[in-house]
């Protein structure tokens, strides 16, 4: 398990090209180098200004506790805000955290996942 989810997240490095350029990759940098802090640092006011790739990565975060606590429900809802963006691999990580989830757990991914995208993707999109 461990192997795929560093081949995915190879693969999420190589082919997801990022809005904000210099800043991805500076926290991509920092995601790789097990600086974790300091990555979520960089992450989290991307994905909350609409950044898919930066969402993608909050999901990763939360969902394998790096620089934070392990949260599967907020996990869920940053991959639903780069998946509804468009990021691919967000369905797959999407369908991991779904596994296991109650109808009350994946309720509260709804009702959030409403809260989050009316204010971290809807204002950013392109008219």
């Amino acid at each position: 398990m461990r192997s795929l989810i560093i081949c995915l997240l190879s693969f999420i490095l190589i082919t997801i090209t990022p809005t904000f350029a210099d800043n991805v990759d500076e926290a991509k940098a920092a995601y790789q180098n097990f600086r974790y802090d300091e990555a979520l640092t960089l992450f989290r006011p991307m994905a909350e200004t609409g950044n898919a790739t930066a969402q993608l990565y909050m999901g990763i975060m939360y969902s394998m506790g790096r620089g934070v606590e392990v949260d599967r429900i907020e996990a869920y809802i940053w991959f639903n805000l780069a998946a509804s963006q468009g990021v691919e691999i967000a369905l797959y990580y999407q369908t991991n955290m779904r596994e296991g989830m109650s109808d009350k757990n994946l309720k509260e991914v709804m009702d959030r996942s409403l809260i989050y995208y009316n204010k971290f993707v809807l204002p950013f999109l392109d008219n």
